[in-house]
């Protein structure tokens, strides 16, 4: 997970996601590489007993300024799969709380969201 952790860091940081909305394009490699490693990140969280030790969301929150459609969709599928644990884990709640924006959420979905 550290090793995708830092190939998205590298991309979020190219395109200033940290900051604001995307505002350039991704290149084709750096598209196929961000929605291989989410892809790949879904796939290890789905198969991880302990989900509580998945620390991307700082991450995911920042991809969620994408303007890429597959990307914005990649992320969340991938937080979809902890999203459906938040009430059974505390911990797991706590940690999505603190890093998801749900002001993003908010504006993506077009719906008011009850807070966590």
């Amino acid at each position: 997970m550290d090793r995708l952790d830092s190939i998205l860091g590298i991309a979020i940081e190219k395109y200033g996601l940290n900051e604001k909305l995307q505002e350039s394009d991704f290149t084709a490699e750096d598209l196929q590489t961000v929605t291989l490693s989410i892809s790949c990140m879904r796939l290890l969280l789905e198969s991880c007993s302990s989900r509580n030790l998945f620390n991307s969301y700082d991450r995911l929150n920042c991809l969620l300024r994408t303007s890429d459609l597959n990307v914005l969709e990649a992320v969340l599928d991938l937080l979809i799969v902890p999203a459906r644990k938040l009430d059974s884990h505390k911990t797991l709640r706590n940690s999505f709380k603190e890093h998801i924006s749900l002001p993003i959420i908010e504006a993506l979905t077009g719906y008011m969201l009850q807070p966590i």
